[in-house]
């Protein structure tokens, strides 16, 4: 694997999931694929981010395939990653 020689520009939606989910008490460690490591109550989660108004973003076939042999679940919005790790939230 090489090196990336540019930063990785992050979806517009990515920083108010990570609030969310740091208000919340998780970890939440930023990479580039899948784009968050959270550990939440003593386990580790991998949450790929999607901004729904970004119609140009494609993942290649190998992202796509580790994304479905490990489970890596697509969240656009922050109740979706909260719901994912099993918090509920009541407004």
């Amino acid at each position: 694997m090489g090196l990336n020689r540019f930063a990785k520009r992050r979806d517009a939606n990515e920083g108010p999931i990570v609030d969310a989910l740091r208000a919340v008490g998780c970890l939440v460690y930023q990479q580039d694929f899948p784009d968050l490591t959270v550990k939440y109550q003593g386990r580790l989660h991998w949450i790929e981010i999607s901004n729904p108004n970004n119609r140009y973003r494609k993942r290649t076939e190998k992202q796509l395939a580790m994304l479905k042999l490990w489970d890596v679940p697509v969240i656009e919005y922050a109740h979706e990653a909260l719901a994912h790790l099993g918090i509920k939230v009541t407004l």
